[in-house]
C-alpha cells in the first residue's frame, strides 16, 4: 500500500470534525496507510491541558496505534517545548524541538512503517521541520486558516509557513484569501474550498435530541461549531434579546465565546457532541446560523459548517465575512445586526425547498475535492 503522513493541529478523535479528518479516511479507503501525527507535547503541556496530553501520551508507541481502518495515530514527546514564550518561540527551538522527541522520533517512524512515505501532507506549521525526519516522494501543504488571526501566533510561525509555500510540491488554499496570499510566493496554488460527507447527514429515520424536548412548541436556532472568539457575541445577545420565543441552540466545545450571555433563557450552550448525533439537531431545527464576526481570521474561512447544515436540508443564515461571497448556494447573507435579526424572522416563517439545499450540499462532496487531490498528485 501507499503511505501518507498527515501533520495536523487536531487529534484525529477531536470534538469537531474538519476537512483533515474527511481527507484522511478518503486517503486510507482508496489505497493508502495513514499516519495521523499528533502535535509534539512535553511536560509543559501536562499544566494547560492534561486530559489533552494524557491522550497523546497513549498515541506515544513503538507499535501502530490503530485509529480507524488503515489510519494510525502518533504524538512525539519532546523535552524542549516550541511555545510563545521568549526563546521557547525562536526560530532555533522551532528547528530543534523534534530533534529532542524521547525516544528518537526518526527511529520511531521507522518502527511504526512511516519513515519512508509516498506524501508528507503538513497542516501543522509548527511541525515544518518534520521534513528532515521522514523520506518522502511529495510534499504537500493544506492552507487552511490565517494562522496569524489565532491567538498564540507568533513570527516564527510565520517564517515557518512561507517556507512550506514556497518548498511544497503541491500546495491546496481551502479560500480565496489563503490562496492570494500564497500567491505572493507561487503561482500555481490550488483552491480547494471545503465541503461535506452527504451520505452521514442522510438517515431514514431522525431522533429528537433530548435537549429539545422542551422546545417542541418553540422555534428552534442551531449553531455548530467550536463556541470561541470568532463568535459575534453581539449580533447573538441582539438576535435572542429581540426572539424571546425563538430557542436558540450552540453545539460544540466551550472556548467562552458566549460568556455572559448565560443569563439567557432561550440560549442554551450544549456542549460538544457527537458527530453522529448532529443531523438530528440539524432535522429538528428551524434554522441554522454562522454569525461569525468579520475579522481578518473569519474572512479566511471556509465553512464546514456551511455544507453540513445545508446537507441536512437545514436554511442556513451566515454574516457576510468575505469566502462566504464565492460560494454561490442556497443560503442567505446579513450585512449586519438588523439585517441578520430580518433574514431570521423571515426564514423561521417562511418554507423551503428541502432538495434544492440538499442538491448543493451533494454536489460538494468530499469525494469530488478528494478527485482533485488524485489528480494534482499525479501531475
Amino acid at each position: 500500500m501507499k503511505k501518507i503522513v498527515m501533520v495536523e493541529n487536531q487529534e484525529f478523535n477531536s470534538d469537531v470534525k474538519i476537512g483533515a479528518h474527511h481527507y484522511a479516511e478518503l486517503f486510507a479507503k482508496n489505497g493508502y496507510e495513514v499516519l495521523w501525527l499528533s502535535p509534539a507535547y512535553s511536560m509543559a503541556h501536562y499544566f494547560n491541558d492534561k486530559e489533552l496530553t494524557n491522550h497523546r501520551k497513549k498515541l506515544h508507541s513503538s507499535k501502530r496505534v490503530e485509529l480507524s481502518e488503515n489510519i494510525y495515530g502518533y504524538a512525539p514527546f519532546t523535552l524542549i517545548p516550541f511555545i510563545n514564550v521568549p526563546v521557547l518561540n525562536s526560530g532555533v527551538i522551532g528547528k530543534r524541538f523534534l530533534y529532542t522527541s524521547i525516544p528518537n522520533l526518526k527511529k520511531e517512524l521507522n518502527k511504526i512503517g512511516f519513515g519512508d512515505v509516498d506524501i508528507l501532507w503538513i497542516s501543522n506549521i509548527k511541525s515544518y521541520y518534520i521534513k528532515e525526519f521522514i523520506t518522502y516522494k511529495k510534499l504537500v501543504h493544506r492552507l487552511a486558516d490565517e494562522k496569524t488571526g489565532f491567538k498564540g501566533f507568533f513570527k516564527t510561525l510565520e517564517n515557518f509557513e512561507r517556507k512550506l509555500i514556497i518548498e511544497s510540491d503541491l500546495v491546496f488554499s481551502t479560500a480565496k484569501l489563503l490562496e492570494n496570499k500564497a500567491r505572493e510566493v507561487r503561482n500555481d496554488v490550488v483552491y480547494l474550498p471545503n465541503a461535506v460527507k452527504y451520505e452521514d447527514f442522510q438517515k431514514e429515520n431522525y431522533l429528537l435530541p433530548i435537549e429539545y424536548k422542551r422546545f417542541q412548541k418553540s422555534k428552534r436556532c442551531v449553531y455548530i461549531g467550536a463556541i470561541a472568539e470568532w463568535l459575534d457575541k453581539e449580533l447573538i445577545e441582539y438576535i435572542v434579546s429581540q426572539l424571546n420565543d425563538v430557542q436558540f441552540f450552540f453545539i460544540g466545545p466551550d472556548h467562552g465565546g458566549l460568556k455572559g450571555l448565560e443569563k439567557y433563557k432561550n440560549l442554551h450552550i450544549v456542549g460538544p457532541k457527537e458527530y453522529s448525533s448532529l443531523p438530528n439537531f440539524l432535522f429538528f431545527s428551524d434554522v441554522a446560523i454562522i454569525p461569525f464576526k468579520v475579522n481578518k481570521l473569519t474572512d479566511a474561512i471556509n465553512p464546514v459548517k456551511l455544507f453540513e447544515y445545508l446537507a441536512a436540508g437545514t436554511p442556513t443564515l451566515t454574516t457576510s465575512f468575505n469566502e462566504v461571497k464565492y460560494i454561490k448556494g442556497p443560503f442567505e447573507i446579513a450585512t449586519n445586526q438588523e439585517e441578520f435579526l430580518g433574514h431570521l424572522k423571515m426564514m423561521l416563517t417562511k418554507k423551503f425547498d428541502k432538495n434544492l439545499l440538499k442538491d448543493f450540499a451533494k454536489n460538494n462532496d468530499w469525494s469530488s475535492r478528494y478527485e482533485i487531490i488524485e489528480q494534482e498528485l499525479v501531475k
